[in-house]
């Protein structure tokens, strides 16, 4: 990605009546101004207000159980896979300039990152924090090129490998994934780290597949004022223990800098079902390269080998910290699946009414995760929160924007970073109206017996 292929949104041009505008809006007037670079027969895209009761593959003329094919979406499998590391790239995680860190968790696990400086004119005190998806790490053409681009744009930049993954997973394998239950008190842990000690002023963060569901998870954890802690549960009461460990969040937002959302798995529990049974990559190639993955992880562990994703779900979480604090391992997995599940009964859009900073989602509808547009429209077509904005376009891939046109996607990323140009919490803007939210079933979670 060259500078001059940069698109370069002035601060006038996300402005109304001399104020910028929060997400929603600011995602709509950016792609407007941007979308001259994308190719020309993709250039359409459903943007946050057109989400409600939008049926994404009807809107786009695809057909949904096509998607994990390669005569039907060789675009979306192809793009996707321009930005999936290589076998020798995904080992390459010696970056030049980034020094390696150890940022110790709320559990004592001590989270591998790497932290490097600005290359371009410095933001003063801007960090931007970068998250891979499941069965990732720090390394790939695609995470490095994304680390380099927010360096020139004046960056500080952290990298991390998130527990079970990479170098974190490599030197401490007795602290398993645990698919969000942990991960993202993770990521506020690295943003206390960063203003802690290295006195950073402002904190964005980038989360992709996985780490943008987590990414999701850590807006509405850092943005509910109604969620319980410990120093709160009602004496003589019975707290789930996930609930417990819940902390309020402090006065000041982990990532101001706002979120950055790529390609989010929501609809995680659905395409965990879609893997119960065996593919192979001439019917299935994506389920079929995810459930290798999925026994290559098993078998590390010397767990009897299976492609299903429940079974590697029950074999990490029963190693986990959680599994000692409950009667058996389903009531676990129930609280577990009530805490992480973003599609079940609303409560994605409730939680996602709590995000007090601006969070943007870009999205494909051509995502070979089959369903995964569906369900950001499902959830975020319910949100009124202005904070949060979608830009889903028909193609892209799982987080192959790249592949499809750089220039947009790294024009879209300089513009939300840049606090000349990047949108401004609603909570900021004046005479903001409050807007009614839907009803939706409170989150339950069980109640373990002691």
């Amino acid at each position: 990605m060259r500078e001059r292929d940069l698109r370069h949104i002035a601060p006038q041009e996300v402005k109304e009546h001399g104020v910028t505008l929060s997400t929603r809006a600011w995602a709509a007037k950016v792609h407007e101004e941007l979308r001259p670079l994308l190719p020309m027969t993709v250039r359409g895209a459903l943007l946050t207000d057109d989400l409600r009761d939008a049926d994404v593959y009807a809107h786009f003329g695809i057909i949904r159980q096509t998607l994990d094919s390669v005569a039907a979406n060789f675009q979306g499998i192809n793009r996707s896979a321009a930005v999936v590391p290589s076998a020798n790239t995904f080992n390459d995680t010696k970056w030049p300039g980034y020094e390696p860190v150890e940022i110790v968790m709320e559990d004592g696990l001590p989270l591998s990152a790497r932290i490097a400086p600005p290359t371009g004119r410095e933001i003063e005190g801007s960090y931007v924090v970068v998250a891979h998806g499941l069965f990732g790490q720090s390394a790939g053409y695609r995470q490095y090129n994304l680390c380099e681009a927010l360096r020139a744009f004046g960056h500080h930049v952290v990298t991390v490998d998130m527990r079970g993954h990479g170098e974190t997973g490599r030197l401490h394998p007795e602290y398993p994934i645990t698919f969000g239950l942990d991960e993202p008190r993770d990521l506020l842990a690295v943003s206390r780290y960063l203003r802690r000690k290295l006195q950073a002023a402002r904190v964005g963060l980038v989360g992709f597949s996985m780490g943008a569901h987590q990414a999701l998870m850590t807006a509405w954890l850092d943005g509910d004022a109604s969620l319980p802690d410990s120093s709160t549960v009602a004496s003589g009461s019975l707290p789930s223990p996930i609930t417990v460990a819940l902390h309020r969040p402090a006065a000041r937002a982990a990532f101001d800098g706002g979120i950055f959302v790529i390609s989010p798995v929501l609809n995680m529990v659905e395409y965990a079902d879609s893997l119960s049974m065996p593919h192979t990559v001439l019917d299935s190639p994506v389920r079929a390269i995810f459930q290798d993955k999925v026994e290559a992880r098993l078998r590390q562990f010397g767990a009897k080998p299976s492609r299903s994703m429940w079974d590697l779900m029950e074999e990490e979480l029963r190693r986990s910290r959680w599994a000692k604090q409950y009667k058996n391992y389903w009531s676990l997995m129930d609280d577990n699946l009530s805490f992480i599940d973003f599609c079940a009964h609303g409560s994605g859009a409730h939680r996602m009414e709590s995000a007090r900073v601006p969070v943007l989602v870009l999205q494909a509808a051509d995502d070979p995760i089959t369903g995964s547009a569906q369900a950001v429209a499902d959830v975020f077509g319910h949100v009124t929160n202005p904070n949060c904005g979608v830009i889903l376009l028909r193609e892209g891939g799982h987080g192959g924007f790249p592949a499809l046109s750089s220039s947009y996607y790294y024009s879209l990323l300089h513009a939300f970073f840049d606090p000349k140009t990047s949108p401004r919490p609603a909570g900021e803007l004046p005479d903001l109206a409050k807007r009614d939210v839907d009803d939706v079933e409170p989150m339950r979670l069980s109640v373990p017996a002691r």
